[in-house]
């Protein structure tokens, strides 16, 4: 098991993931991230589990991209700071 961090008492259960670099340059192009958290022992019944699944594709670098919120999403405020 790997801790997240120290304090948290949060491990990975289970990660995996992967990443491309674009040949003619230094940027990414493609990100995968695959993830299970859990907060106590496997097997203990008081403990919280959390997945996490991140896929970044990048096909049309420079280029407008509208993004539309589902209508069921609230309005962040500004924070401030």
């Amino acid at each position: 098991m790997r801790s997240v961090t120290g304090a948290s008492g949060v491990e990975a259960s289970r990660a995996d993931g992967s990443y491309a670099i674009a040949a003619d340059g230094d940027y990414l192009v493609h990100y995968r991230l695959d993830m299970e958290l859990r907060t106590g022992a496997e097997g203990d019944p008081a403990a919280e589990y959390s997945v996490l699944l991140i896929e970044v594709s990048l096909e049309q670098i420079n280029q407008p991209v509208a993004i539309a919120f589902p209508p069921e999403c609230l309005a962040a405020e500004a924070s401030g700071g």
